[in-house]
């Protein structure tokens, strides 16, 4: 496994359907889908990867100091199924931790942070428990996650729902860059331009 270079090929994990496939929630499948199996979307993995492991650890760093060791947690976790090969939807659990932390966020701010976070705290729910879309053409709605429908839509909602997580976080680290690196009263008063 380490000696033959077998942890670099991350296709072995995917073989029957492809690290392309929509399960597969990281940034490289991201890339697949977006830009195809190139040698340019591999090495953009590799780049974008390596920004994100910084982005992500500065962070939680953020967090750390500040006080917000949950937020650091989950933070950590979420760099991590960016970074990696494959993740799978179903290794995207860690959601189950955002979402209290969400909440507790929105119980302990006030101002701007807590409107932000009040709006992702449904958002994320919603983007992953359920869509109200039938999951195959011949399927009456149901309750399905977005990225198993999107496939259904035409574009941009087809691309925009198959890399739904992928963007969720980076919208979610974003917004929480904005709220850490601030004077922590700054949000409560005005939302600086």
């Amino acid at each position: 496994y380490w000696l033959h270079g077998l942890f670099l090929d991350p296709s072995r994990v995917a073989a029957a359907t492809g690290p392309g496939f929509v399960a597969n929630q990281s940034v490289r499948g991201f890339l697949l889908r977006s830009c195809g199996n190139t040698a340019g979307a591999a090495a953009m993995w590799v780049l974008l990867a390596l920004a994100i492991i910084g982005a992500g650890l500065t962070l939680a760093r953020l967090a750390h100091r500040r006080g917000e060791e949950a937020v650091a947690v989950v933070t950590v976790a979420f760099t991590a199924l960016l970074v990696s090969p494959v993740s799978w939807s179903h290794h995207w659990v860690w959601v189950a931790v955002l979402l209290p932390v969400l909440l507790d966020v929105v119980l302990r701010n006030d101002g701007r942070v807590q409107t932000v976070a009040s709006g992702l705290l449904p958002a994320w729910t919603l983007m992953l428990l359920t869509w109200p879309l039938p999951s195959r053409e011949d399927e009456p709605p149901g309750a399905n996650g977005i990225i198993w429908v999107a496939h259904l839509q035409s574009q941009p909602l087809h691309w925009f729902g198959e890399n739904m997580y992928v963007l969720a976080v980076v919208g979610t680290m974003l917004l929480g860059f904005r709220w850490l690196r601030e004077d922590p009263d700054a949000w409560s008063v005005a939302w600086p331009v």
